[in-house]
């Protein structure tokens, strides 16, 4: 199962830990409106064991 998280602020900083180290998860995406915010949390879960996070980026629509 792919799961995304959008939005990496504190609470989705948790649930991306949590869903990373469920056994069903295959991958965690990450995309957060604020440009930039959500690869220091893709760093932070990359080095630890658990599904491989990857990053999307939210298209600008304004």
């Amino acid at each position: 199962m792919r799961i995304a998280v959008i939005g990496v602020s504190r609470i989705g900083r948790i649930h991306a830990a949590n869903l990373r180290d469920l056994p069903e998860v295959e991958e965690v995406v990450l995309a957060d409106a604020v440009p930039g915010v959500e690869r220091p949390v893709a760093c932070d879960l990359s080095r630890r064991r658990g599904a491989p996070v990857r990053l999307e980026e939210i298209p600008d629509t304004r």
